[in-house]
C-alpha cells in the first residue's frame, strides 16, 4: 500500500517561488496542529468530567494507600477535573499531525486540497510513514477524565491511555470517510528533524527515498511540470492524472 498527499499550486506564482514545490525539493513535510485543521470537529475530544457520586464510589473501591494518592490530587473537587481538562487540551494542542490518503484518484480531494487539479500529489512509501488509519464515527471521541487519573495513579497502563488518546485524536465525523485518511503524529524522535515550528505547523525533514512518485493534476500548468521534472534534486517517477469520460486515471509520464 502507498499513501498520498495532495499539494496545492497557485498558477499565478512562479514555480521557483511556490512553497509546495520548495518543500518537495527539500523533502520536507508540513505537520499541522489540530487548531489548523479545516474541520472544526477534527481531533476534538469530549472529555467526561465524573460526577461526585461516581468519585465517591471509586474512592471507596481503593486501598488505603491508593486513597492517599487519590486524595493528593484533590479530585473530590470538580475544579480539579476542569483544570485537568484544560491541561489535557493544552497538551493536545501542542501535537502535530501529517494527514494522507490511500486514494490518489479522488476528485473531491483534488478539488479541495490541490487547488482544483492545478496542484500535484506525492506518492509516499507507506512502510516508511508509520501512519494509522483515521476512525470515522457519528460523534466525536470521548475520553473519561477519571481514566486519565487512574493512569496517573498506575491503575491503568500509560500505554493503554496513550492508545486511547491517539485513537481519539484520529477520529473524524462520518461525512469525511470518502477521504480514507491515514495520520502520522510527530514523534519525539522526529523533533530533531524539525526545521520550522509555530503554534499551527511544524515543518519536518523527511527522506526523499520514501517518495515513490509525483502525480501532476489534470490542470497542473506545463511550466510547473517542466520545472519540477528538470530541477527536482532526487530520483523519482512522474505521473499525470487524466480524465476518461466520468473517471480519473493515472498514467506515467
Amino acid at each position: 500500500m502507498n499513501l498520498y498527499k495532495y499539494q496545492s499550486i497557485d498558477p499565478s506564482v512562479p514555480p521557483a517561488k511556490n512553497k509546495s514545490i520548495q518543500n518537495l525539493f527539500e523533502a520536507t513535510v508540513v505537520f499541522s496542529a489540530r487548531q489548523n485543521f479545516n474541520d472544526l470537529f477534527d481531533s476534538k475530544v469530549n472529555f467526561i468530567i465524573p460526577r461526585r457520586e461516581r468519585l465517591r464510589k471509586f474512592r471507596g473501591s481503593l486501598s488505603k494507600s491508593q486513597r492517599e494518592v487519590f486524595d493528593s490530587f484533590t479530585p473530590g473537587n470538580t475544579d480539579f477535573f476542569q483544570k485537568l481538562k484544560q491541561q489535557t487540551n493544552t497538551l493536545i494542542d501542542s501535537y502535530y499531525f501529517y494527514c494522507l490518503t490511500t486514494n490518489p484518484l479522488n476528485n473531491l480531494m483534488w478539488s479541495h486540497y490541490a487547488n482544483s487539479h492545478h496542484g500535484f500529489c506525492i506518492e509516499w512509501d507507506a512502510d516508511k510513514m508509520n501512519a494509522d488509519k483515521v476512525i470515522y464515527s457519528e460523534q466525536i471521541a470521548s475520553i473519561d477524565l477519571l481514566d486519565i487519573t487512574r493512569s496517573n495513579m498506575g491503575l491503568i497502563s500509560q500505554e493503554k491511555m496513550g492508545d486511547d488518546l491517539w485513537a481519539a485524536l484520529r477520529t473524524k465525523l462520518d461525512y469525511w470517510s470518502y477521504e480514507n485518511e491515514y495520520r502520522v503524529k510527530l514523534s519525539h524522535e522526529m523533533k530533531q528533524l524539525v526545521t520550522f515550528k509555530d503554534n499551527k505547523i511544524s515543518v519536518t525533514k523527511a527522506d526523499s527515498t520514501w517518495i515513490k512518485s509525483i502525480i501532476f493534476g489534470v490542470r497542473c500548468p506545463v511550466n510547473v511540470v517542466t520545472y519540477v521534472a528538470e530541477n527536482i534534486p532526487f530520483r523519482v517517477n512522474f505521473k499525470k492524472c487524466k480524465i476518461i469520460n466520468s473517471e480519473l486515471y493515472i498514467t506515467p509520464i
